[in-house]
């Protein structure tokens, strides 16, 4: 009864509700931007460039995938005209595990298999050679999604930052969506770089602009006042730079002006002979932001440009679209108590409203969220081939996401014998999802030797479950179901990580360390992972998982945790927030319109 009660005091608010919200004015009203209206239109739209982009029929590939599908979909929400500039692959990777090895299954694709239509052709030229490129498109609200093909793309990443295909999957999006974006009579109002590879786009518009009759230098200006820079990489050495003789074959044939061509070839000259992207992408942009407070200022520590000028990275921090990522139960909760609004924005007494939700009617939802996941996950499959049997009363733990060395999925395994001990007497199933990338040989082995280790327990082989071929659908279900969530990224290594974005969307209690977008909000309101070296580190994870059952197993206390999490990132995982952050960025308001 208890639990019934608030639902239909919600469903009373929702109806009393009702004549307000169809008066509530639209997204760039409501932000303040109401001249953006004019500036952004179906034909010049903001266009954000990505290897990727999770969306519809295009599946899960990384987090940056991710992150431009959740900004379209905000922008698709709040009817901002925006574009989705990307590949379309010719085949997809799925992960299949043999004897705990994982091995890569390719699949072949085509453009119609991802729900994109065939609408125009263009060309780029490689080693003086035309590569005809298929312009592919889906249609949505105000927007779309614009993705290049040809076959010999083959998959995301294909190869190594420094390989010579990569070096043409990014020639190809940047030459050849620009002309693509020419082709279907689109004039960007801005464009957005989602890291360093992609500034091939800003490179065309470059050398359009020299050739139109700018001198270099108004051309650069007209360039770096159109672009803006997103950053997700921390380390300069970790960016894709390649030397004089590829840019010959893959670049300069596609340049029409030769004062763009000798502007190259001196950054060239000036690096040693080899250009790093991230050097180019900094002499050629405007605006650059890092992903997190913390990234930010690491990144304009580590970045400089080639005349060894400081950067300065403007904080923009990662959102998530809540929708997508947010139990419908819940997501529809915070919509009728008025916690977000109808763009997803916090309504700014959201704190106060989060306070006020009913506990039992919450924990009511999570209890029927973890049901819901533990049916799903009897139609996947764990290390061992078998459908994932979890029983119906313990708390389910999870650790998923990339298996990349700095996010620490070892860490966990570090004391088997503390671990079991945890698991079996606080009754935790442990759940662990994630893939290594291809190339990746030293975590495709860590990933084996993990597997190897639980199997040799009895306990954690009962109760750690390796899921396979971690995707979208799955990571849904695992956000919303989950009782606790680790985050163990190395401390200075996480641009931001949405992960725990997700967790505490769905009131799942966080143990992370305090690293990228967690280090955003000051004191933490999750449990923090921390210690003056890494074994105190590993003591400080279990004493967290201890702590987190003890919540688990006090109505009140575990309430007040999640709520606190809750109200405490509120505004910071806001997928709107983000949209809003990125408008103000891309788009400074001038004197004018204020």
């Amino acid at each position: 009864m208890s639990v019934d009660r608030p639902i239909t005091k919600v469903l009373e608010h929702a109806g009393a509700e009702f004549e307000k919200r169809k008066i509530q004015p639209n997204y760039l009203d409501l932000i303040g931007r109401t001249d953006l209206k004019e500036v952004l239109t179906p034909c010049t739209p903001w266009v954000s460039v990505s290897m990727e982009v999770a969306y519809d029929k295009i599946p899960f590939t990384g987090g940056m995938g991710i992150l431009a599908g959740d900004i379209f979909l905000q922008a698709e929400k709040s009817s901002i005209p925006m574009v989705v500039l990307t590949l379309a692959y010719s085949s997809r990777i799925s992960q299949k595990l043999e004897d705990f090895n994982q091995v890569d299954v390719f699949k072949k694709i085509n453009p119609e298999d991802l729900g994109l239509e065939l609408v125009g052709r263009t060309s780029i030229k490689v080693n003086n050679e035309l590569v005809l490129l298929d312009i592919c498109q889906k249609n949505v609200n105000k927007g779309s999604i614009i993705a290049l093909y040809e076959e010999g793309l083959k998959d995301l990443y294909y190869g190594s930052n420094y390989s010579e295909h990569r070096l043409y999957q990014e020639v190809v999006l940047g030459f050849g969506g620009h002309r693509a974006l020419k082709k279907l009579n689109l004039n960007p109002a801005g464009i957005h770089l989602n890291e360093s590879s992609k500034v091939f786009s800003a490179i065309a518009i470059l050398d359009e602009a020299v050739s139109s009759g700018m001198s270099l230098d108004q051309a650069l200006d007209f360039t770096r006042a159109k672009v803006i820079l997103t950053n997700h990489t921390l380390v300069p050495a970790a960016v894709s730079s390649f030397p004089r003789e590829l840019f010959e074959n893959y670049v300069f044939g596609n340049l029409e002006n030769p004062q763009v061509t000798d502007w190259i070839i001196s950054l060239i000259d000036r690096e040693g002979g080899r250009l790093s992207l991230a050097t180019l992408a900094l002499e050629t942009v405007g605006k650059v932001n890092g992903v997190s407070k913390a990234h930010a200022k690491t990144a304009s520590k580590n970045f400089k440009r080639i005349d060894g000028a400081s950067v300065d990275f403007t904080p923009v921090t990662n959102g998530i679209f809540l929708e997508r990522w947010t139990d419908p139960r819940l997501y529809l909760l915070y919509k009728q108590v008025d916690i977000i609004d109808e763009y997803d924005l916090p309504d700014p007494d959201f704190g106060e409203k989060i306070e006020q939700l009913d506990s039992w009617q919450l924990r009511a939802i999570k209890r029927e969220a973890r049901n819901d996941l533990i049916q799903y996950l009897k139609r996947r499959v764990d290390q061992y081939g078998r459908p994932v049997q979890i029983p119906q009363d313990p708390k389910i733990a999870v650790w998923a996401r990339r298996f990349a060395d700095y996010k620490r999925p070892g860490m966990i395994f570090e004391d088997q014998r503390a671990l079991a001990d945890i698991l079996e007497d606080g009754n935790i199933h442990l759940i662990i999802a994630g893939k290594a990338h291809p190339t990746d040989e030293p975590m495709k082995d860590k990933m084996r030797d993990i597997l190897t280790l639980i199997d040799d327990n009895p306990v954690l082989r009962a109760r750690v479950h390796f899921v396979q071929d971690y995707n979208e659908e799955l990571a849904r279900h695992l956000v919303a179901g989950a009782d606790i969530w680790l985050n163990t990224p190395q401390v200075g290594q996480e641009a931001c990580g949405t992960s725990p974005w997700k967790a505490i969307a769905n009131l799942t209690r966080v143990i992370s360390t305090r690293d990228g977008g967690m280090a955003d909000i000051d004191p933490p309101a999750y449990l923090e992972i921390k210690g003056s070296s890494y074994q105190k580190e590993v003591e400080s994870l279990y004493l967290g998982l201890e702590e987190a059952v003890l919540e688990l197993s006090d109505q009140a206390k575990w309430a007040k945790k999640v709520k606190g999490q809750l109200r405490a990132y509120l505004s910071t995982i806001s997928g709107a927030r983000m949209l809003k952050d990125y408008l103000e960025f891309g788009f400074p308001k001038s004197i004018d319109s204020s």
